[in-house]
């Protein structure tokens, strides 16, 4: 009973992983991928080399047919943006160093 239950429940994961595959970002035609870089500030330099390389590189693998026929579309977002829209954390200075 126990091997059964298993294997129902192995069932199920592969199951809801393969149809969370196809809501994220894979479909028939295209790939897409995201990337959070530093492309203001003072890693700007790196943020946007990389960012640079990911595109040069996703464009080579589109010239070539993509991944298993599939394009890749590569979604690059600023770091700073989001840092703006999220809640603030803790104030660990006035942890550390209470009044």
């Amino acid at each position: 009973m126990k091997i059964k239950l298993s294997l129902i429940a192995a069932a199920m994961a592969l199951t809801a992983g393969a149809a969370m595959a196809q809501t994220q970002g894979v479909s028939k035609n295209e790939l897409v991928l995201g990337s959070i870089q530093d492309l203001s500030g003072p890693l700007a330099g790196f943020g946007k080399q990389v960012r640079l390389g990911m595109m040069l590189r996703a464009d080579e693998a589109n010239e070539q047919g993509g991944v298993n026929g599939r394009t890749i579309k590569l979604l690059v977002e600023e770091i700073s943006k989001l840092r703006q829209q999220s809640l603030p954390g803790p104030d660990f200075h006035s942890v550390a160093h209470p009044a």
